[in-house]
């Protein structure tokens, strides 16, 4: 894969656990990892599901990354931050999984991910 197609900048966002000014706790995403190049790939069709008695539409993308540091902080429940373009606003995705990408010896992988429920 040529690495000048990496032309999206990403950053991998964590929950944790803050204490707001009236010392009550608060969930926060904090970046744990930044400037991560990507490759944003097609994104692939889905079908509606049901929550309740409405249907549920989630968009799903995918991006490809160097394996490394990707590998070494991701943890489940993390998700992604892709950074405004001209063309697109900054748009927060859950991770869903990532894959290995085939013939590249380890060096690429790929994120799915998928609009959060709200």
């Amino acid at each position: 894969m040529n690495p000048g197609l990496l032309e999206q900048q990403i950053t991998l966002l964590r929950q944790g656990v803050a204490v707001d000014e009236l010392g009550q706790p608060s969930q926060e995403w904090t970046a744990v990892g930044t400037g991560f190049r990507a490759r944003r790939m097609v994104p692939k069709a889905q079908q509606e599901s049901q929550a309740g008695d409405r249907p549920n539409e989630r968009t799903t993308m995918s991006f490809r990354v160097r394996s490394q540091p990707f590998i070494t902080l991701y943890q489940a429940g993390d998700r992604v931050r892709e950074l405004a373009r001209t063309d697109f606003p900054e748009t927060i995705w859950e991770i869903t999984g990532w894959a290995e990408v085939e013939g590249t010896s380890g060096m690429y992988v790929d994120i799915s991910c998928a609009s959060p429920l709200r």
